[in-house]
């Protein structure tokens, strides 16, 4: 609006005009017969200086007048537009607002799958087909927006809360979607061996979007896995010593593809680790008896496969019980580190431990696995090495030498016996009971 010349005093407007007198006639400047009240007039009054100024120069005069307060005009809404709309952006419509200061208005945000115009649009909330969506002056369109027409309900409001006429306006285009996006793309492992892909797509309505599966080695090179484009991926041996990604191409329901992105790569992949499922011996925990360990290997598919595909090597440790008080403990036997252990004489009446570890290729170790025996027993008595000494004339003296074994010794006696030449009997000869020489 335009404002003739004037000043501001003591919360008062002033407004002066200049009179021409010219033979006794007064003519008025027309830019300056008017004065056009701004927003920034409502609430005070406009005072009037009107100052008589004859040709020659010579003013009169001044003459004031004073207005009543100046009153705000009803409130109107001038104009109402939307732009074109996108998921996810925010819209602020474009509005004038005329009468007085603006208070609170109301908005109210449809959403509809046919554009409306005339009456349909004036009506808008007796029509069908249509929800609300929003009740704020902007709105930022969702997912449900895409491919629907958005339409503001304003009604203007001066902030004396005196309402004005409503005004609908409505897009020209439907919501379009968001370029399409993924985030927080990642990797979840299900079980040993099977991982799953996930993301959160965004832009419109997904349609069939790519994804992938991609090996990462030790010096950072990214290799894609041929064929492999599902969720879910199964390790293969081709894996192993390498990190995993998943990759998200993003695609949306119109063809629009995003752009891809990778998850972070996983711990490194190895095959299950060999292990022994339990160990069992063979032989009896006898003095003198050699007892063997024995692995007894899991019947899984992935086991039988690590065992004979990545099985590096078993190491095997024999402890012997110790008894100190009541405590009770094992202690390793030196250089006992293979999978056969005999069993000594000084072994009686303790217990034997084997403990076993599997290694694999990759340089890892089982969790220890072991088997005890019960207390050693002695073994049944017995001679090993039995030699007699002295020569074959009727007047030597002879002697009988060996090893006994069979826990701790106790009388053994020797008994001495004949053959004649050409007969199997063996007789006992007389008195010949004598303890044996070792």
């Amino acid at each position: 609006m335009k404002k003739s010349l004037g000043e501001t005093v003591a919360g008062k407007r002033s407004w002066q005009h200049e009179q021409r007198r010219h033979q006794c006639s007064i003519t008025w400047r027309r830019d300056r017969q008017f004065l056009d009240l701004t927003l920034d007039d409502v609430g005070a009054c406009i005072e009037l200086v009107f100052t008589p100024v004859c040709k020659d120069g010579t003013k009169g005069n001044q003459k004031n007048v004073v207005s009543d307060m100046i009153s705000p005009a009803d409130p109107k809404g001038i104009e109402l537009l939307i732009p074109d709309c996108c998921e996810d952006r925010q819209v602020t419509p474009f509005r004038i607002y005329f009468g007085g200061h603006e208070g609170v208005g109301e908005y109210i945000w449809y959403r509809t799958k046919i554009k409306l115009e005339g009456s349909a649009l004036l009506n808008i909330s007796n029509a069908s087909d249509i929800e609300i969506c929003g009740t704020e002056l902007t709105y930022k369109p969702t997912l449900k927006d895409v491919g629907s027409f958005l339409a503001l309900y304003w009604v203007p409001t001066r902030v004396d809360s005196t309402c004005g006429e409503p005004l609908v306006a409505i897009c020209n285009t439907p919501v379009s979607p968001a370029p399409p996006v993924v985030a927080n793309v990642r990797v979840k492992e299900l079980s040993l061996g099977i991982y799953s892909g996930e993301g959160e797509y965004f832009g419109g309505y997904e349609g069939e979007s790519l994804l992938s599966w991609h090996r990462k080695d030790s010096e950072g090179t990214v290799e894609l896995i041929n064929g492999a484009s599902s969720r879910t991926y199964n390790v293969t041996d081709s894996d192993y010593t390498f990190r995993l990604l998943f990759g998200y191409t993003p695609v949306r329901s119109d063809s629009v593809v995003g752009e891809l992105k990778l998850s972070d790569p996983t711990d490194i992949v190895f095959p299950e680790l060999p292990y022994a499922e339990m160990l069992a011996l063979t032989g009896k925990a006898v003095e003198g008896d050699l007892l063997t360990a024995v692995e007894v290997i899991p019947n899984s598919e992935m086991q039988q496969h690590v065992w004979s595909k990545y099985k590096k090597d078993i190491r095997y440790q024999w402890f012997c019980s110790s008894e100190v008080g009541d405590s009770f403990s094992y202690e390793p036997l030196p250089n006992k580190s293979s999978c056969s252990y005999r069993v000594r004489f000084e072994d009686i009446g303790r217990c034997l431990k084997c403990e076993c570890v599997v290694t694999d290729v990759f340089g890892r170790s089982s969790e220890v696995v072991y088997i005890e025996t019960t207390s050693v027993l002695p073994g049944i008595p017995r001679i090993h090495k039995l030699e007699i000494e002295g020569r074959g004339f009727h007047t030597n003296l002879y002697s009988v030498r060996g090893t006994y074994s069979g826990g701790k010794e106790g009388k053994s006696r020797v008994q001495w016996l004949r053959s004649m030449v050409g007969s199997p009997d063996l007789i006992s000869i007389p008195g010949m009971l004598n303890p044996l020489d070792h």
